[in-house]
């Protein structure tokens, strides 16, 4: 028959080309060539209706105005008691970071005295930076330092009569501001608890309980 192909023998493969015809076997050569495809850079419009994640969040969790207004009211009354703490600790001869150690110091749990360790703790600080902390206290007649009778490789902290003193006058002025406070932020920490999951949408119905449903906060020593 005419223009039929020559039959290929078991166990070979042959090529049918457009128009007939075939190509012998091990003499095959492809080449391929890409069509150029049109693109371009987005518009600002194209930008403008694919809205980011962190947009799809913030149109999602839509918080009422006095939301807003109590974090505030909240924020400026600390800020406002940490300025006054401040004062009051250097009126009575004490630099704040000092008031603060003697109250780390005297509202611990143990008899013993805490480590400065645990002070650190308390005061969010690096450890050389407790170090550094106490020996001025030290130095200034606040603190002393005693081994632990159980290891002595242990150095508890305890107030001498000085900074104990110091810190019951300072102690008092803070429970009457903190009474103050409360009159003029009723409910300060009620409704301020995490509604929506770390992902920002909400689930009908629930809501989160104090210290769910919130992101872990790291805080950094100084």
């Amino acid at each position: 028959m005419a223009g039929a192909a020559a039959p290929v023998p078991p166990g070979e493969s042959s090529l049918s080309l457009a128009g007939g015809g075939q190509v012998a076997p091990g003499r095959v050569s492809l080449s391929f060539t890409r069509e150029p495809v049109a693109t371009s850079a987005p518009t600002a419009q194209m930008r403008a209706e694919i809205p980011s994640y962190q947009d799809a969040i913030v149109r999602r969790v839509s918080l009422p105005d006095s939301a807003y207004a109590r974090l505030l009211a909240l924020r400026t009354g600390l800020r406002r008691f940490e300025a006054w703490s401040a004062q009051q600790a250097r009126a009575a001869g004490l630099t704040p970071a000092h008031h603060q150690l003697l109250l780390a110091i005297r509202g611990h749990g143990d008899p013993d005295g805490p480590t400065i360790g645990e002070v650190a703790d308390y005061l969010l600080l690096r450890h050389h930076s407790a170090v550094g902390l106490v020996d001025r206290a030290e130095d200034a007649g606040l603190v002393s330092r005693t081994r632990s009778k159980d290891d002595h490789r242990v150095v508890r902290l305890h107030l001498t009569e000085d900074g104990a003193a110091r810190l019951e006058a300072l102690s008092a002025l803070h429970l009457e501001e903190l009474d103050r406070l409360a009159v003029d932020l009723p409910k300060a920490w009620e409704g301020l608890a995490p509604v929506y999951p770390p992902h920002g949408f909400a689930v009908p119905g629930e809501r989160a309980a104090p210290g769910e449903g919130a992101p872990a906060v790291l805080i950094a020593r100084v």
